[in-house]
């Protein structure tokens, strides 16, 4: 269909809007393209899905992170994410209260630092907790010391090793805590202007509730960008969950494969021709004692030591001890 108009389309276009049979406003409607506001100040840096899969990572965190603190505190904690955000680290340094308990860690795969921030009313009521308290808050916000601080690093261990197995589904990562700080002024992970993916979630306890904020700057997940899809994340998943039939399978078929036992009462050399000239009632010495303990080999390797000995009517040999490989060896090497 040709894009040019006849002398004929022309007039009866016009007769049409002289009538009022054809509306300009709606043609001017139609013709308007939908325009999107883009801020290039705070550019968004990850996609619909990519936020998706981020959620379903850390919905695992939280669960794991919520029966971790409930098995420690011995009390009920709940965690759930209260919102996924994407602002500048400048904006996150912000909005964090000083003091607050701040968490510097670095993560292997992403080749960066990333931070954990903690709200001190939960920190305290998890301290009070651990040290036997009935879970209490403190009234006047503090920094806290040398003890306290000892006593949370290892509750932010265990936080990070839950983190670990969250993202085992998309990447397999090993955070390691680098450094703890009080005064958020005084961490600096990322630029003032880069934007970050800020994950909060709430966390209730006792009588007690605040934030708990994961903070990843941008430019530390990109090399993971590629694997933070719905499909990726069910596709590690179901790996996972195929890997360890397999590993339950193997384990199954192993113990119930038949392998030789015998026991060695004692050596000793002979020659051929003392061997072809053995009759029955020849005795033969051994190289062992009657008190020394007899080897139990499994196939031709020694894996126990033992002593001889009758079980009603029968002769048997009672396990004293199990033989490592490495003591074999050092053995023979002595010998």
């Amino acid at each position: 269909m040709s894009d040019v108009l006849s002398q004929n389309e022309i007039d009866a276009l016009l007769n049409a809007i002289s009538t009022g049979e054809v509306n300009t406003e709606e043609l001017k409607t139609k013709n308007e393209k939908n325009i999107k506001v883009y801020d290039f100040k705070r550019p968004s840096k990850f996609s619909k899905e990519q936020k998706s899969t981020i959620e379903m990572i850390h919905e695992t965190f939280a669960r794991l992170a919520g029966t971790s603190l409930s098995t420690r505190t011995r009390s009920l904690v709940s965690v759930n994410i209260a919102s996924i955000d994407e602002i500048t680290y400048e904006e996150f340094i912000r909005s964090v209260p000083t003091p607050t308990f701040l968490s510097v860690f670095y993560v292997d795969a992403f080749g960066a630092s990333c931070a954990l921030e903690i709200n001190l009313p939960i920190v305290f009521t998890i301290l009070d907790r651990l040290l036997g308290g009935p879970g209490n808050t403190i009234g006047k916000v503090r920094s806290l010391t040398e003890i306290e601080e000892s006593i949370m690093r290892r509750e932010v261990a265990r936080l990070l090793n839950a983190l670990k197995e969250a993202w085992s589904n998309i990447v397999q990562i090993i955070p390691r805590l680098e450094l703890i700080e009080f005064n958020p002024q005084f961490v600096q992970i990322a630029p003032p202007s880069e934007m970050t993916l800020l994950v909060t979630f709430n966390v209730a306890m006792s009588d007690s509730e605040g934030f708990m904020n994961l903070v990843f700057p941008s430019t530390t997940l990109e090399p993971v960008m590629a694997k933070l899809t719905t499909k990726s994340w069910l596709g590690s998943k179901q790996e996972k969950e195929s890997k360890e039939r397999t590993i339950r399978d193997i384990v199954e078929r192993v113990k119930k494969t038949p392998i030789p036992l015998y026991v060695s009462l004692g050596e000793t050399t002979i020659t051929l021709k003392e061997l072809l000239m053995l009759e029955p009632g020849d005795v033969i010495k051994l190289n062992s004692k009657v008190t020394d303990s007899l080897k139990v080999y499994l196939g031709n390797k020694v894996k126990y030591l033992g002593t001889a000995g009758n079980i009603g009517k029968h002769y048997g040999v009672k396990i004293e001890k199990a033989i490592e490989d490495s003591e074999l060896l050092e053995k023979e090497l002595i010998l």
